[in-house]
Protein backbone atom coordinates (compact mmCIF):
# COMPACT_ATOMS: atom_id res chain seq x y z
CA UNK A 1 0.00 0.00 0.00
CA UNK A 2 1.06 3.58 -0.90
CA UNK A 3 0.50 6.73 1.06
CA UNK A 4 -0.10 10.02 -0.50
CA UNK A 5 1.58 12.87 1.89
CA UNK A 6 -0.45 16.08 1.09
CA UNK A 7 -0.94 19.29 2.70
CA UNK A 8 -4.38 20.98 2.49
CA UNK A 9 -4.57 24.15 1.19
CA UNK A 10 -6.49 25.59 4.04
CA UNK A 11 -5.39 29.61 3.36
CA UNK A 12 -1.95 29.09 2.15
CA UNK A 13 1.04 26.97 1.56
CA UNK A 14 4.12 27.68 0.45
CA UNK A 15 7.60 26.26 -0.68
CA UNK A 16 11.33 27.96 -1.11
CA UNK A 17 13.36 27.54 -3.24
CA UNK A 18 16.97 28.88 -3.96
CA UNK A 19 18.19 30.49 -7.40
CA UNK A 20 22.19 29.60 -7.36
CA UNK A 21 24.89 32.37 -7.60
CA UNK A 22 25.45 33.14 -11.45
CA UNK A 23 22.21 32.07 -12.69
CA UNK A 24 18.94 33.55 -14.25
CA UNK A 25 15.92 31.44 -14.57
CA UNK A 26 13.42 32.61 -16.85
CA UNK A 27 9.94 31.05 -15.65
CA UNK A 28 7.15 30.92 -18.04
CA UNK A 29 5.25 28.66 -15.41
CA UNK A 30 5.03 26.13 -12.87
CA UNK A 31 3.32 22.28 -12.72
CA UNK A 32 2.56 22.23 -8.67
CA UNK A 33 1.97 18.58 -8.11
CA UNK A 34 -1.78 18.46 -6.74
CA UNK A 35 -3.91 16.55 -5.21
CA UNK A 36 -8.18 17.30 -5.65
CA UNK A 37 -10.43 16.05 -3.38
CA UNK A 38 -14.24 15.23 -4.12
CA UNK A 39 -14.13 17.95 -6.78
CA UNK A 40 -13.10 21.58 -4.65
CA UNK A 41 -14.08 24.63 -6.41
CA UNK A 42 -13.53 27.99 -6.80
CA UNK A 43 -9.86 29.64 -7.18
CA UNK A 44 -6.78 29.34 -5.78
CA UNK A 45 -3.52 32.26 -7.18
CA UNK A 46 0.24 30.74 -7.58
CA UNK A 47 2.23 33.65 -5.90
CA UNK A 48 6.10 33.84 -6.84
CA UNK A 49 7.52 36.03 -3.79
CA UNK A 50 10.99 37.67 -3.23
CA UNK A 51 11.68 38.87 0.39
CA UNK A 52 7.72 39.08 1.25
CA UNK A 53 7.35 40.95 -1.89
CA UNK A 54 5.28 39.31 -4.78
CA UNK A 55 6.48 39.26 -8.16
CA UNK A 56 4.61 37.13 -10.14
CA UNK A 57 1.00 36.14 -9.53
CA UNK A 58 -1.47 33.65 -11.31
CA UNK A 59 -5.08 32.78 -10.57
CA UNK A 60 -6.57 29.21 -11.90
CA UNK A 61 -10.21 27.84 -11.42
CA UNK A 62 -10.12 24.41 -10.02
CA UNK A 63 -13.14 23.33 -12.11
CA UNK A 64 -10.69 24.25 -14.78
CA UNK A 65 -8.43 21.43 -13.90
CA UNK A 66 -10.33 18.73 -14.49
CA UNK A 67 -11.90 20.45 -17.76
CA UNK A 68 -8.46 20.88 -18.87
CA UNK A 69 -7.92 16.83 -18.35
CA UNK A 70 -10.86 15.81 -19.88
CA UNK A 71 -12.08 13.78 -16.86
CA UNK A 72 -14.84 13.50 -14.95
CA UNK A 73 -12.83 12.05 -11.76
CA UNK A 74 -13.80 13.62 -8.22
CA UNK A 75 -10.43 12.88 -6.97
CA UNK A 76 -7.11 12.88 -8.73
CA UNK A 77 -3.06 13.86 -8.20
CA UNK A 78 -2.14 16.05 -11.53
CA UNK A 79 0.92 17.73 -11.99
CA UNK A 80 -0.87 21.27 -13.16
CA UNK A 81 0.33 23.67 -15.73
CA UNK A 82 0.51 26.94 -14.34
CA UNK A 83 1.40 29.36 -16.98
CA UNK A 84 2.14 33.23 -16.27
CA UNK A 85 1.03 35.51 -18.55
CA UNK A 86 4.79 36.99 -18.56
CA UNK A 87 7.94 35.46 -18.50
CA UNK A 88 9.23 35.91 -14.87
CA UNK A 89 12.89 36.37 -14.66
CA UNK A 90 14.68 35.03 -11.14
CA UNK A 91 17.74 36.03 -10.22
CA UNK A 92 20.10 34.70 -7.49
CA UNK A 93 18.39 34.57 -4.33
CA UNK A 94 15.61 32.09 -2.03
CA UNK A 95 12.05 32.95 -3.45
CA UNK A 96 8.65 31.34 -2.39
CA UNK A 97 5.84 29.29 -4.22
CA UNK A 98 2.80 29.93 -2.72
CA UNK A 99 -0.55 28.73 -3.62
CA UNK A 100 -3.25 31.07 -2.04
CA UNK A 101 -7.06 30.62 -1.70
CA UNK A 102 -8.85 33.83 -3.77
CA UNK A 103 -12.52 32.02 -3.58
CA UNK A 104 -11.58 28.63 -2.47
CA UNK A 105 -12.99 27.62 0.69
CA UNK A 106 -11.36 24.37 2.25
CA UNK A 107 -13.77 21.95 3.47
CA UNK A 108 -12.59 18.59 5.31
CA UNK A 109 -14.75 16.96 2.40
CA UNK A 110 -14.01 18.72 -0.57
CA UNK A 111 -10.24 20.38 -0.64
CA UNK A 112 -7.21 20.30 -2.75
CA UNK A 113 -4.01 19.58 -1.72
CA UNK A 114 -0.40 20.05 -2.49
CA UNK A 115 1.55 16.85 -2.39
CA UNK A 116 4.74 16.77 -0.60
Amino acid sequence: MTTLVVAPLRTDLSQTISVQENKIINLAGIRPYLYLHNSPTGTVDLNIKYSATTIATKTFDLAQVKTDLGTADDYMRVWYRVQFDDVVNLNEGQYDIELSSNTYSFSSSSYVAWVQ
